[in-house]
């Protein structure tokens, strides 16, 4: 999991395996293992891997 500067997690979220939230990001819901999340509030951008 990587958390970007400046983001901020709230709550009791979970944030998957292999995760990346974008800076400046704000968590407000669980995040999906191994997608790459950013925005205000943080919300799919792609996944990492093909499934």
């Amino acid at each position: 999991m990587l958390i970007g500067f400046g983001s901020i997690i709230v709550g009791t979220v979970r944030i998957g395996d292999g995760c990346i939230v974008g800076a400046g990001s704000v968590v407000v819901r669980d995040l999906e293992p191994f997608t790459v999340c950013a925005g205000v509030p943080a919300k799919l951008i792609r996944n990492r891997y093909e499934r």
